[in-house]
């Protein structure tokens, strides 16, 4: 949807790279962006984390980040 949207605006002149993988934390997506987002060069970049750094389980309520 935000590809068509910098379409509609002008085309070829943005490209939108989706690299994210579902039931990962914050941790992990650390651990993946040297390899799976510099390297692309980004000008911009939307970060969301937080969803599944937010559970927490009664065998830990130490925070995990």
């Amino acid at each position: 949807m935000l590809q068509n949207k910098f379409d509609a605006v002008s085309l070829d002149v943005f490209h939108v790279h989706n690299r994210g993988i579902s039931v990962k934390n914050t941790t992990q997506g650390l651990d993946r962006f040297a390899n799976n987002m510099l390297p692309l060069l980004p000008g911009g970049m939307l970060i969301e984390f937080g969803l599944n750094d937010a559970n927490v389980y009664p065998h830990n309520q130490v925070a995990r980040l």
